[in-house]
């Protein structure tokens, strides 16, 4: 894979990728991938860096090749996506950042219904701080901790 941290995604839906070529204080220069040459001040919310662990990592190395991706790992999709948002997010919020690459919306619902019960399971998921709300966690919980505190009556 590539250096992740030059890399930036349009606000278009599906995003374009670029990398920056040059930071000049709180611009950048970057390269588009189809040979466009821009410039976007840092924060703007029209182009976004790339974080490395994020399903915008994944769209970025491979644009064309993500809905194959999203079909044969959508588990791993959700959870990439959950942390992409970088605090509480509901269910909703999640299956938007993945339409936001372009795949259709009712799939990816139908898809999150099919496997909501591996994602809650997942170890890096943990209860959000609301009703409904979910959160990435970098410390992989274990599922089974609650049996350590039962005893033998």
């Amino acid at each position: 894979m590539a250096d992740f941290t030059d890399f930036v995604l349009s606000g278009s839906v599906p995003p374009e990728v670029g990398r920056i070529v040059r930071e000049d204080g709180d611009h950048w220069t970057i390269a588009w991938a189809d040979g466009r040459v821009g410039s976007a001040k840092r924060g703007s919310p029209s182009v976004r860096r790339v974080r490395a662990g994020t399903v915008a990592e994944v769209f970025a190395d491979d644009p064309s090749g993500f809905p194959g991706w999203f079909e044969a790992n959508p588990v791993d999709a959700f959870v990439a996506a959950l942390k992409d948002a970088g605090g509480d997010a509901k269910a909703a919020a999640v299956q938007q950042r993945l339409a936001a690459f372009g795949l259709p919306a009712d799939e990816i619902k139908a898809v999150w219904a099919k496997h909501k019960k591996e994602i809650d399971r997942h170890p890096h998921v943990v209860a959000g701080a609301g009703r409904g709300l979910l959160r990435w966690s970098a410390v992989a919980q274990d599922p089974l901790a609650w049996i350590d505190g039962l005893s033998l009556l």
